[in-house]
């Protein structure tokens, strides 16, 4: 998860804890994002060098070029099949179309608090996990 705002990663963490305790949320800032994708392509070995199943890019993360950072993350080796889900605080319609047009799998509003995370994260497990086929 590409997230900036710290209250914004506790919660998301918990609440994955909470509902997926599998799972292995890693966290990065907006401006780490070229040197973790250049890390991870070069680690030798798989736990650390596999790219992840999926990528949460939040608006926040880098407000005046998230959209750049999506066809960033695309043109990685490996990386050009995972699904980038985008979150934001706002939903226009220019900031969606920006969002699918650098290729977004997918546009969801930041969740509002605490029981909007809840339902937004089961959501998000139910689907991108649970339901939907991704490649492997």
């Amino acid at each position: 998860m590409v997230e900036n705002d710290l209250d914004d990663r506790q919660l998301t963490e918990e609440t994955f804890k909470q509902e997926w305790p599998g799972a292995a949320v890693e966290f990065i800032y907006g401006a780490d994002l070229p040197g973790w994708l250049q890390h991870k392509s070069k680690k030798p070995d798989a736990t650390d060098g596999t790219p992840p199943s999926l990528i949460l890019l939040t608006m926040n993360a880098n407000p005046n070029g998230a959209m750049n950072m999506i066809p960033q993350i695309r043109s990685k080796e490996g990386y050009g099949e995972i699904p980038v889900i985008v979150l934001s605080e706002t939903t226009s319609p220019e900031e969606i179309r920006a969002a699918y047009s650098a290729g977004a799998s997918s546009f969801i509003k930041k969740p509002s608090g605490y029981e909007d995370t809840l339902f937004k994260i089961r959501s998000f497990i139910n689907y991108w996990i649970r339901t939907v086929e991704l490649p492997v």
